[in-house]
C-alpha cells in the first residue's frame, strides 16, 4: 500500500478556477446600472396577471444605498427597494448598455 499524497495547492488552485468561472457565468447576463438620485425607474409588481402590467409607472430615485437598495419616492410614500425589482425608465423603452 502506498499512502495517498494529495497536492493541496493544485486542488486549491483548481477549486478557485471553478469558483471564478461560476462567478463569471452568473454575472454574464447582469445589467450593471448605477442609479442616480432623480433618475426615473420602473418597479416590478410582486404579483401580476397573465395579461396585466408587469411594471408600475416610473418613479423617481431619491437615494442610492451601498447594499444594493434604493430609496424610492412615490407620491405620499418613501420606501427602500432592491435593485433587482427595478429597471431604468426611458421614454422610448428599456435598452441595456
Amino acid at each position: 500500500d502506498v499512502p495517498l499524497q494529495a497536492d493541496l495547492r493544485a486542488i486549491r488552485a483548481r477549486r478557485q478556477l471553478r469558483v471564478d468561472a461560476d462567478i463569471r457565468r452568473a454575472n454574464a447576463r447582469r445589467y450593471d446600472f448605477d442609479y442616480q438620485p432623480g433618475q426615473s425607474v420602473l418597479l416590478k409588481r410582486p404579483e401580476f396577471t397573465k395579461l396585466g402590467e408587469r411594471w408600475d409607472e416610473p418613479y423617481q430615485v431619491k437615494r442610492s444605498h451601498v447594499n444594493g437598495t434604493l430609496t424610492q419616492l412615490r407620491p405620499g410614500l418613501t420606501k427602500r427597494v432592491n435593485i433587482r425589482r427595478l429597471k431604468p425608465f426611458t421614454p422610448d423603452g428599456f435598452r441595456p448598455p
